[in-house]
């Protein structure tokens, strides 16, 4: 790999650990995938540039959804990364304006590190008009599309979705004024491809997950005689996500049991659930789920294929469940790229029955003996998805272009 030579920035939703726990634990929907690919993109970044800084900003929702109302800037040095966050106003409007004008309150830090590059992580407009701004000036500005803007989240009241909509607008202008994309789905680059240059990929393999999925030994292949069987689904328990539909397919199959983890509006209904084979296990932290779900039979992801989100992202969380070597079950999203589609069990009914038979059929079929994780790691692994970002860097044509 030929490593770029001048620094790079990664200006989004990096911040350490011990800084997000308590975040994420105050907020209704965690943004805990945001936070997992971000350090990822970080250290594919650190391995396509001789040195990488982070300008971050804490992954919130607004208040009074989450009891903060002003967030303030601080430096820190987290996995051997330097960085610091900006300081905002976590109100509606508010929030956009503050990290806009943070960001140029950062110019001189951003001198002072000589950046060349800069990675934008995510659509957040005040991060793209910046952007869009240091383009302006010489700087190779290149956002990194996770999901479509302006995404309308449960919890969004009416002013909220009228403004995102608006957003939306603003945001795919300013994507325009950049110097290439990356794309978690072919569908989001798609209006870009005819004017930058692109590279999809569907996620990153974060590498401290690995670690933590082979500290609990060689996954066993069939489940101990008398043992019953584990489907487990962890994320944003949303019915937007299929939850409901899960829960419903769960008590058609009493002999199996269902776990749960996550924040949602579907929590009430499983706290209240009257099935026994239904168990909500809360929000827990990393190493807990890895070893959940080395001991789950199945893992799932019941997103329904036809909502426009499905076709526009790629949930990150797949690529982890497949890093576990356990079964994992989904429904045929679009987004699923050619290279892995051989990974995975699907869902082809998405009503609560045709969940319930995919899972009965999933359960009974043999496990491969292939080596997923490699597989896995040699595709989307930090170190790999560092080489096409050097390529993208130079100037060069990625492996993994949108075509």
């Amino acid at each position: 790999m030929s490593m770029s030579k001048s620094p790079a920035l990664l200006l989004g939703f990096t911040i350490p650990d011990a800084v997000a726990r308590p975040i994420f634990a105050a907020d209704p929907l965690p943004a805990v995938q945001t936070h997992n690919f971000a350090w990822s993109l970080a250290h594919a970044l650190g391995s396509a540039h001789d040195r990488i800084y982070l300008l971050s900003t804490d992954p919130v929702q607004n208040y009074p959804l989450v009891p903060q109302k002003w967030f303030a800037a601080r430096s820190f040095v987290e996995n051997g990364i330097e960085g610091r966050t900006i300081a905002f106003a976590n109100l509606m409007i508010l929030k956009h304006l503050t990290r806009f004008i943070s960001c140029l309150a950062a110019l001189p830090q951003i001198r002072r590190w000589q950046i060349h590059s800069i990675y934008i992580h995510g659509v957040h407009s005040p991060f793209l008009l910046f952007g869009a701004l240091l383009a302006l000036f010489g700087y190779r500005v290149v956002p990194v599309l996770t999901d479509p803007p302006g995404i309308i989240l449960p919890t969004d009241g009416k002013i909220s979705t009228l403004l995102k909509r608006v957003d939306r607008k603003i945001t795919r202008a300013l994507i325009r004024r950049t110097t290439a994309i990356v794309a978690l789905a072919p569908e989001l680059a798609r209006p870009f491809a005819d004017t930058l240059p692109v590279l999809v990929v569907p996620g990153i393999l974060n590498g401290r997950w690995v670690e933590r999925i082979q500290s609990f030994g060689k996954a066993r292949i069939q489940s101990p005689p008398g043992k019953r069987p584990v489907v487990l689904y962890a994320g944003g328990l949303v019915a937007a996500y299929g939850v409901d539909r899960l829960i419903d397919a769960a008590t058609l199959l009493p002999d199996i049991d269902f776990l749960f983890y996550g924040k949602g509006n579907q929590v009430v209904r499983l706290e209240n659930s009257a099935a026994p084979n239904i168990s909500y296990r809360g929000f827990a932290n990393s190493a807990q789920l890895a070893e959940a779900m080395r001991d789950a039979s199945i893992l799932i992801n019941p997103r329904p294929s036809n909502a426009d989100f499905a076709v526009q992202s790629f949930p990150s969380k797949l690529i982890e469940y497949l890093a576990t070597g356990r079964t994992v079950l989904t429904t045929r999203i679009r987004s699923i790229p050619s290279d892995l589609a051989n990974c995975f069990d699907y869902i082809d009914d998405e009503t609560p029955a045709g969940i319930a038979d995919a899972i009965q059929r999933a359960l009974i079929k043999p496990e491969s003996k292939h080596d997923v994780l490699a597989h896995i790691e040699a595709l989307y692994g930090e170190q790999a998805v560092g080489a096409w970002l050097a390529a993208l860097a130079n100037d060069r044509t990625p492996r993994g272009s949108f075509s």
